[in-house]
């Protein structure tokens, strides 16, 4: 579906996430959110069923043994990023990008209002992480997801995605390279490699 990321740019929004770790309330009424209904598509449809795979996913850590909530694994925030970049590998062949982009500008339009919403000049084929997290932004308010983190997260995930790193996989190799801001700066650089990737694509 979708070519590799980079991420950074920002789209204005009034909304406020919900309470995590201290942060302000956040307007959870997004099925009241009004949206073109007179173009559903199956990218739409594709949308909403993820949007509420994450929910559902968000609302299980909160069922966890306090032992399994203390795994890197089930942190919302790996949660979130895991979701994500599942949801890229399994949509890229099956979904079109510049629908999905549609369905996914349709949500962020919605929310911030037409006369507000900028046009955003990223490309969902190079940065579809972004577009994806940016979504969830906006349509999960149970993800709490800053904007900084839209932006965060997507390079993450692009570097996973550069290391062909299975989805079950993900959240031991960002922990493996390093701290997020480490992860970010190696994405960066779009020539960075880990030296063991690049031993194995030489077959040592």
């Amino acid at each position: 579906m979708l070519d590799q990321p980079t991420g950074k740019a920002e789209a204005k929004s009034k909304r406020t996430p919900a309470k995590r770790a201290g942060r302000g309330p956040r307007n959870t009424n997004n099925a009241q959110v009004r949206r073109k209904k007179s173009r559903i598509t199956r990218e739409h449809k594709e949308w909403e069923q993820f949007v509420e795979m994450v929910r559902e996913r968000l609302r299980a850590f909160h069922d966890l043994p306090n032992d399994l909530k203390r795994s890197p694994y089930h942190a919302p925030s790996n949660i979130i990023r895991r979701s994500a970049y599942e949801f890229y590998l399994l949509s890229r062949q099956t979904l079109k990008p510049r629908l999905l982009e549609e369905a996914i500008d349709d949500i962020r339009v919605a929310h911030i209002g037409e006369d507000r919403a900028r046009t955003l000049r990223k490309d969902i084929k190079k940065d579809p992480f972004y577009w994806i997290l940016m979504g969830l932004h906006f349509d999960c308010p149970e993800a709490t997801l800053r904007k900084s983190e839209v932006t965060r997260f997507a390079q993450h995930l692009n570097y996973a995605r550069r290391h062909d790193i299975p989805p079950e996989f993900l959240v031991g190799f960002l922990m493996q390279t390093g701290s997020n801001a480490e992860v970010y700066r190696r994405a960066l650089n779009p020539d960075m490699r880990e030296q063991w990737f690049l031993e194995k694509a030489n077959g040592k």
